[in-house]
């Protein structure tokens, strides 16, 4: 028999988990893979065919500026103009080398970018959540389809390659390395160097494609950010790497460089800002690929001008890669594939045949894709767009020359735009269902606690019985009206499921129930005093409703501290004694400076510029802490200790638990947190040459000890300790009784 408490508790978790879920599923977007694979009905694709071989050198996070010969003004002397050897070629060859703008999709984290180099698709949210433990790709992608011809594909550098394709690489040429661990600038990049460059020379007629994926710059800059000496070393061993790439080549072989995102001025990346999306692309080829004679049209030629810097360069969609490579290894595109071709690499005749071809095939392809997802169960996405696709199509049937590539590009790019809103669209009317049967099972849950706590001894028994009962009554009725609603309105109810529906009604006529059965009463005397309402806390809450609250939350949140004494001071002024007025006031006062003090330590939000200036960080783009930090960090390591029990001797709580505490535990774990702060700015610096190892082992060691030693030693003493309370007893006369007689006086005192 299962007991009333669980019961009602089951009830309770059920309600909320059915508002998580439809609030999940409006909010947590997801796109439908399609199981089919690309395929050529002819000869056509492989008659676009260059070369036999590629090598795919992805250097991570490598943003655009990082190798334009046109940087940003003023330029940085860590990161631009380092990395040369992509413009210089360029500039030497431009028939065969080509430098582009390319935007990579949010979330701008590895595995989603993985996937849309790879498949070109788009990710969302749902993917976003994966980059920390992603499972292997289904969907059609260019690896898919290398295997599928019989070519071979030999991997060096990060693992995440591995879990997405387990089974695309050969066993004797996979050389995986851990992608996770961002303190290690040295080893991806180093087992990239030691096994793609034997590859390349000595083993060429081994394998058809080549990836290359090195970790280093990514690294240092989550490590130290974009203005240090460190990431400035790591785009010279790139640099180095190129020159032995292109060493190493042959003609059959095409390279493709590219960063799979940004980085932001402090070096990170995930989001969406234009820092993060713009990503450097590098293709280059030691035959000719584009001839001269044929003029591409500008429109299809879109350009772009990087922040800060005044040229505009080549604008290309980093997805725009994989129809580019299929069609130059002579494959099938990809069947999910929403990029375009690269113009620029399909010039082989005066008149422009073969990239009229090209933006042929790729837009068949588009097509293809786009009927096939419209007949899925997930179809009807499409149909707000799907007019602007019919006519973009008939668009390019009914015109010829150059009138008909701008025609075949805006088609393709029309899908991919309107994708791309699609699957980065929140289901608003899942949100607010989900939304609202949370908030309406808050007010349940708060009548029901108020009925029980009213309710007498044995009372209670009686009605959970009922009124539970009543509840999950309620929920089998409201599945049956769901039902019924969705039939009635389901042509309103996009993106809506039958069961959403059920469970929405089910979920809100139960706690409909339960709030009329308890038949709370509000009256100004449950209603707590304002004094002892969290009101600073509640308008913190409501604060997230405003974007521009979010953003400049750190300045709302100082507001709202320096608020919050407002009653103390209040308080302070009318205190019965001076000595009592003088404490509120003097550590009202406290608080106000260390509030203040506290405020001076600022990380700016990329929305916050140009309005805030980062002091956390020894400057906005860079991860270090500031000098002054590590000169100070010693000294208040001690300092605080010392301050806290001379506060807490003021009411005499010095007495108890802290007397050990502080010293034993609270002083070792506050210097310990210094040194591995110290010893993780020497490592990141490399101040001491390359002992990366020892260090890390040291800060291991030192973190792993003080943890355990502040838990154990925390509440063993917690545990062992008598209670907190100090007996004292005294003698006294009573001098009003007419007999002079002794009396014990007993102060009990309790302390922390």
């Amino acid at each position: 028999m299962i007991s009333r408490e669980f019961r009602l508790l089951l009830w309770v978790l059920c309600v909320h988990l059915a508002g998580i879920y439809l609030f999940t599923k409006g909010f947590l977007l997801t796109r439908l893979a399609l199981p089919d694979r690309g395929a050529c009905s002819s000869d056509a694709c492989t008659s676009l065919a260059t070369h036999k071989r590629a090598v795919l050198l992805v250097i991570d996070a490598l943003r655009f500026d990082f190798i334009t010969e046109h940087p940003p003004k003023p330029a940085s002397s860590f990161h631009h103009n380092i990395l040369t050897l992509p413009r210089e070629l360029t500039a030497a060859h431009p028939d065969r080398s080509f430098i582009f703008n390319a935007y990579s999709d949010p979330p701008t984290t590895t595995l989603q970018r993985l996937k849309g180099l790879t498949t070109g698709s788009l990710p969302t949210f749902v993917d976003a959540g994966e980059n920390f433990g992603g499972s292997s790709i289904h969907e059609d992608s260019i690896l898919h389809q290398l295997r599928a011809a019989g070519r071979k594909i030999a991997l060096a550098g990060d693992d995440t390659w591995v879990t997405l394709f387990p089974d695309a690489f050969e066993s004797n040429m996979t050389f995986a390395f851990d992608s996770f661990n961002v303190e290690d600038l040295h080893t991806v990049d180093q087992g990239v160097i030691d096994n793609l460059i034997p590859l390349m020379r000595y083993h060429q007629q081994s394998w058809d494609f080549a990836i290359g994926h090195g970790l280093g710059v990514d690294h240092a800059g989550h490590r130290v950010g974009p203005d240090h000496p460190v990431l400035k070393a790591k785009l010279e061993q790139m640099n180095s790497l190129l020159h032995e790439v292109v060493s190493a080549m042959d003609d059959d072989t095409l390279l493709i460089v590219l960063g799979d995102h940004g980085m932001d001025r402090m070096g990170n990346h995930g989001g969406d800002s234009v820092l993060e999306t713009m990503s450097a692309l590098w293709i280059y080829s030691k035959i000719p690929v584009s001839f001269p004679g044929y003029t591409i049209p500008d429109a299809i030629l879109p350009m772009i001008t990087f922040p800060e810097a005044t040229v505009p360069h080549r604008y290309a969609q980093q997805i725009d890669l994989v129809p580019t490579i299929s069609l130059l290894l002579g494959l099938p595109i990809p069947f999910n594939n929403l990029g375009s071709v690269i113009p620029e690499l399909f010039i082989r005749d005066p008149d422009g045949a073969s990239l009229q071809t090209a933006m042929e095939l790729n837009a068949a392809q588009v097509r293809r894709y786009l009927d096939t997802y419209r007949s899925s169960p997930s179809g009807r996405e499409l149909d707000a767009a799907w007019h602007d696709f019919s006519a973009g199509w008939v668009g390019t049937n009914a015109v010829h020359g150059e009138d008909r590539l701008i025609a075949l590009d805006n088609f393709t790019r029309l899908a991919l735009s309107a994708c791309r809103v699609l699957w980065a669209q929140f289901n608003i009317v899942l949100m607010g269902a989900g939304l609202t049967v949370i908030a309406l099972s808050i007010v349940a849950g708060w009548a029901l606690y108020s009925k029980l706590r009213d309710v007498g001894g044995d009372e209670w028994e009686k009605w959970m019985d009922d009124k539970v009962l009543w509840s999950f009554n309620a929920s089998v009725g409201g599945f049956g009206l769901g039902y019924l609603m969705h039939l009635m309105v389901r042509e309103y109810l996009d993106g809506v499921a039958m069961h959403q529906t059920m469970l929405f009604a089910a979920s809100i006529l139960s706690s409909i129930v339960i709030i009329a059965a308890t038949r709370p009463t509000i009256t100004l005397k449950s209603i707590k005093t304002p004094k002892s309402l969290p009101i600073f806390l509640i308008l913190h809450t409501a604060c997230f409703a405003s974007n521009s609250f979010t953003v400049w939350e750190d300045r709302i949140v100082l507001f709202f501290l320096i608020s919050s004494i407002v009653p103390s001071v209040i308080v302070g002024f009318t205190a019965p004694t001076s000595r009592l007025r003088y404490r509120i006031l003097g550590f009202s006062a406290l608080f106000t400076v260390c509030a203040r003090l506290m405020a001076m330590s600022t990380v700016c939000r990329e929305e916050q510029h140009p309005y805030c200036t980062v002091t956390f960080y020894a400057s906005e783009t860079s991860s270090a802490p500031p000098i002054i930090a590590l000169l100070l960090a010693f000294p208040v390591a001690i300092a605080v200790p010392r301050a806290v029990r001379r506060i807490l001797k003021i009411s005499k709580s010095d007495s108890g638990l802290a007397a050990t505490i502080i010293p034993v535990l609270l002083v070792p774990a506050l210097i310990a947190g210094t040194i591995f702060w110290m010893l993780e700015w020497v490592h990141s610096t490399e101040a001491v040459g390359d002992v990366g190892g020892v260090l890390r082992m040291i800060r291991t060691v030192l973190a792993r000890t003080t943890a355990a030693a502040v838990l154990v030693g925390g509440i063993s003493l917690w545990w062992t300790s008598p209670i907190c309370l100090a007996i004292s007893q005294t003698q006294s006369s009573d001098q009003s009784a007419s007999t002079s007689e002794d009396k014990a006086q007993v102060t009990v005192l309790g302390f922390a």
